[in-house]
């Protein structure tokens, strides 16, 4: 049995692996995905797996209107922090804008509009896509 460390979801290695054969990844990857949220762990220890490099940009260095997608969590993180991500579903994957910076970061993911501090935003690793004007919606 492991246990996500950022939804804290219990399954059975076996549950993931299947959501793994659907994986456009190679079959050589190490890593398992949480069935319920997608977290990349690792199945022997449970360690999070580090897919932004330590170089990557984060939501709280992007200017207003820039859009990013989240490319991975800082598992630096804590754990209330990491539970209000995926209550927010705040995820990898999920494409966001950045609406404003003052008072506290304001993101759009989808039709939601969520404040948040620059705390939890530093925590967040985006990609930016090839060009990232700002948005005008």
């Amino acid at each position: 049995m492991v246990k996500c460390p950022l939804c804290g979801f219990s399954f059975e290695l076996d549950n993931a692996e299947a959501l793994c054969r659907q994986c456009a990844m190679t079959r050589a990857c190490p890593w398992v995905c949480c069935p319920n949220c997608g977290y990349s762990l690792s199945p022997e220890g449970g360690e999070r797996r580090t897919g932004a490099p330590a170089a990557s940009p984060r939501l709280s260095g992007l200017k207003a209107g820039q859009r990013a997608v989240i490319e991975d969590i800082d598992p630096a993180l804590k754990p209330d922090q990491l539970k209000v991500l995926a209550a927010l579903a705040l995820l990898p994957g999920v494409e966001i804008v950045l609406v404003r910076r003052f008072p506290s970061l304001l993101v759009r993911a989808g039709e939601r509009q969520i404040a948040m501090d620059r705390a939890l935003a530093r925590g967040i690793l985006v990609r930016l896509p090839p060009s990232s004007p700002p948005s005008t919606g």
